[in-house]
């Protein structure tokens, strides 16, 4: 996780978004959906269920926990596999807000005149964006060409 991307949004939005690249594998998905209709479940019968390797059902079950998605407990030598209840309603609670709001002014930018949408917001930036600068020709000449490339 690079810090320099991350580094303007709010923890929210960041526990948001990980839970959202943990769900972007549809084996992960499908995990996740075994856990909720079975509420818990070891990786050997996961793998009884999906057509993937153990260690990949592994893995995928790893890049859920690092989310915080699901829960371990240990039954003897058995790892035992949950849902992470909470983290799912503070999921469900951001996507439902997102759905209450589509089309309000929340998706809109004000300004003091007057209001402008999302796309005309995405448009002044794309006028107001620096423009690629053109290399100098002297420039061109001390750079290293191979000789195979014309």
């Amino acid at each position: 996780m690079g810090v320099t991307k991350r580094v303007d949004f709010k923890e929210d939005i960041n526990n948001i978004a990980e839970v959202f690249k943990a769900l972007g594998h549809p084996a992960r998905i499908q995990i996740m959906n075994i856990l909720m209709m079975e509420e818990s479940c070891s990786c050997g019968n996961i793998v009884k269920i999906l057509p993937l390797a153990q260690s990949t059902v592994s893995n995928h079950l790893l890049e859920l926990k690092k989310a915080n998605l699901i829960n371990i407990t240990f039954s003897g030598k058995s790892s035992i596999y949950s849902v992470e209840k909470d983290k799912l309603n503070v999921l469900n609670q951001f996507i439902s807000n997102y759905i209450d709001n589509i089309g309000t002014d929340s998706f809109k930018k004000k300004t003091s005149h007057k209001t402008i949408s999302i796309t005309e917001v995405l448009e002044e930036r794309k006028e107001f964006s620096p423009k690629k600068k053109k290399i100098s020709s002297n420039l061109k000449l001390h750079n290293y060409q191979f000789k195979h490339k014309k």
